[in-house]
């Protein structure tokens, strides 16, 4: 049965077209992260850059070791990591608060790090969009090329972290 629902989202999820902006809501175990790697893999099979980013370390793990290479996987506050390696600057949590470190340091360094390394992604898809903040939302807008794919999935009943229904004006 799941398999079979799954087809049936599948070609829902076909119904959006060349849509360059989608959120997609779900329950709990209703398939979204299936279909959010779907659609990632459709559109690296286009050719295009493509970053599946969600904010649970341990889904990230398991997307990345189940998609191909060329879909770059991340949970956001590694993302915010890797960009500000790539960009060439450092930071520390020592003069933070945690909380402070990962709600406003790390979103602001990505969205620093983004103005060297420039907009690098054709697709973003947001899969546990629900738990994303305001400030998250801008930071990813700043990779994402101009007039490209953003593709969140979400329920807000699953909402544990504070996160924006709004999904940065979506």
């Amino acid at each position: 049965k799941l398999v079979e629902l799954t087809e049936q989202q599948f070609r829902a999820l076909a119904l959006l077209g060349d849509r360059k902006r989608a959120a997609i809501a779900g329950c709990a175990g209703s398939g979204k992260t299936m279909l959010a790697a779907r659609k990632a893999q459709q559109f690296a099979e286009l050719g295009m850059s493509v970053l599946l980013v969600c904010f649970n370390i341990a889904l990230s793990e398991d997307l990345r070791k189940r998609l191909p290479p060329e879909i770059e996987v991340y949970n956001f506050h590694d993302l915010c990591r890797a960009a500000t390696r790539q960009a060439g600057y450092s930071l520390s949590l020592a003069s933070q608060s945690e909380n402070d470190f990962y709600d406003v340091i790390l979103p602001e360094a990505l969205l620093e790090a983004a103005d060297k390394i420039g907009r690098v992604y054709d697709a973003i898809i947001v899969d546990e969009g629900q738990d994303f903040k305001e400030n998250y939302w801008i930071a990813l807008e700043s990779l994402l090329k101009e007039d490209r794919y953003l593709y969140v999935f979400f329920d807000n009943n699953q909402n544990l972290f504070g996160g924006l229904g709004n999904f940065g004006g979506l």
